[in-house]
């Protein structure tokens, strides 16, 4: 009954689609000839009307369009290479197998309105077997025509049950339908052509996409006679893209999970040095006092050995002593939240030299500084406290035998404030230089060089809680310089 009902429809009118079609069609027989070419195909490739019918299909196609092959790579007839999505199926014509293929290109050239007959056969047999659904809507809106590749996509069993009826379908999604029908009255309007791409349903509600490209088609007097609507199913694309965005959203899930424990367990570990540093101090001050007053008190009943060995004790527990000082200030570092606000670079160095007074006099140390530094946003305590440190680092890794020059610089580079801070003290070698920032670690003995190993680790946590950063630039007997980076002030 269904094929009955297509026998009815006028040969030209078929024709008449195939060539209002903005996709290129190429339909190659057996021995790999060009059957046909519609408008759209030979003008994307340069051809005149015809020109292509009775060629080799090797004339056009570098890479031809094959079965379950997406993609087509075409020659111009001006040399150039045109690459094209392609859709292909096949069909009987005329007793013999003929591949069916539709292409799009990647920037398709405007279809030239060409004039060019088609024989109803070949005009039948593209339309009934291309893998486009392609639609015909009248001026009522009515269907008059569905091609078989969209009768199967929506599983309609009597397509002719809706013809002359409302398009788009009772059975779509109500969204759709009002999407729809205003695109086809803008289209019949306007005479432009018009696009959507949108979620319909099958007959049993099976959800579906389709990019659609509405076209008006025009009479001999130039008005809009009747609509054509292309549509190419786009399911599968739509579903890889929503897996993907689950994918995504999952991933994200998990890395905000993930932030957040690494988060608590930080805040744990922060905590647990706090705790371990402040619950040791009262035991470790016991320790020194209770050794020191032994010494004191039995002094002279004490061997020269026991003396000694004393001193260790107290010279030892002044160490761990010093050491959970600077634990307990660096564990700090992490707590609470730290206020940003605009800052002077110049109030930074007032306070932080005035602090470092005593040790930069008894190093007899020189420090050269600009008449003015520019604002920066950043914490004016944790701010103070990093040049402290860095001044400490260049008294405490001093060459002895040179009297201590600090130069400080600044500049601005990119919205960012970059204060170095350079020595000419010991130097650091290369392959050491990262590990300065890291807690606890030491480049030299403490017989040689007392410490902790904490001072620069503070100051890399905190210009990283303030949004900055620490770098060092240092050769063995030459000098460090230790640049800061902060916001500039805006």
């Amino acid at each position: 009954m269904t094929s009955d009902r297509r026998e009815e429809h006028d040969p030209e009118l078929l024709s008449r689609i195939l060539e209002q079609l903005t996709e290129g069609v190429c339909v190659t027989d057996e021995a790999g000839g060009i059957v046909l070419a519609n408008p759209a195909f030979e003008v994307m490739l340069g051809y005149a009307p015809g020109e292509l019918a009775g060629q080799e299909a090797s004339v056009v196609f570098i890479e031809p369009p094959s079965a379950g092959v997406d993609r087509a790579r075409c020659s111009r007839k001006d040399g150039s290479t045109l690459e094209t999505a392609a859709r292909v199926t096949t069909a009987r014509n005329a007793g013999q197998q003929v591949q069916i293929a539709t292409l799009t290109p990647t920037a398709a050239p405007p279809l030239a309105e060409l004039e060019l007959p088609l024989g109803e056969t070949r005009s039948r047999t593209w339309l009934e077997n291309s893998p486009v659904c392609t639609k015909i809507v009248d001026a009522d809106y009515n269907l008059r025509y569905m091609s078989t590749a969209g009768i199967s996509a929506l599983n309609i069993e009597q397509i002719e049950e809706h013809y002359g009826k409302p398009y788009p379908f009772s059975f779509y999604p109500e969204s759709f339908k009002q999407e729809m029908s205003a695109n086809l009255a803008r289209a019949w309007s306007s005479g432009a052509v018009v696009e959507q791409e949108a979620a319909v349903c099958d007959v049993d509600g099976n959800e579906l996409w389709f990019h659609s490209t509405i076209v008006p088609v025009r009479d001999d007097a130039g008005q809009v006679e009747y609509l054509i609507v292309v549509s190419l199913e786009t399911t599968q694309r739509k579903q890889a893209e929503q897996a993907l965005m689950e994918l995504n959203r999952e991933l994200e899930q998990r890395i905000r999970q993930r932030t957040a424990q690494l988060e608590r367990a930080n805040q744990e570990l922060e905590g647990f040095s706090h705790n371990v540093s402040h619950d040791l101090r009262a035991p470790l001050r016991n320790i020194k006092s209770f050794a020191q007053l032994i010494e004191r008190k039995f002094a002279a009943e004490l061997s020269q050995e026991a003396g000694k060995l004393f001193g260790f004790i107290t010279d030892g527990a002044s160490q761990m002593e010093a050491l959970l000082e600077d634990l307990l200030a660096y564990s700090r570092l992490g707590r609470g939240a730290v206020s940003m606000e605009p800052i002077s670079m110049d109030e930074v160095f007032r306070r932080a030299m005035k602090s470092m007074a005593a040790q930069l006099e008894e190093a007899d140390a020189r420090v050269n500084m600009p008449s003015s530094m520019p604002r920066v946003v950043g914490n004016l305590n944790l701010t103070v406290q990093a040049v402290i440190n860095l001044l400490e680092n260049a008294i405490k890794y001093r060459r002895p035998e040179a009297p201590l020059v600090v130069d400080v610089r600044h500049q601005v580079d990119g919205g960012q404030v970059v204060l170095a801070i350079a020595d000419n003290g010991l130097g650091i070698a290369p392959e050491h230089q990262a590990d300065i920032f890291i807690p606890f670690r030491r480049l030299h003995r403490q017989a040689d060089i007392p410490g902790t190993g904490i001072g620069l680790a503070s100051v890399k946590k905190a210009m990283e809680i303030m949004g900055g950063g620490v770098e060092v630039a240092s050769e063995p007997g030459q000098g460090s310089t230790f640049s800061i980076t902060l916001p500039a002030e805006t």
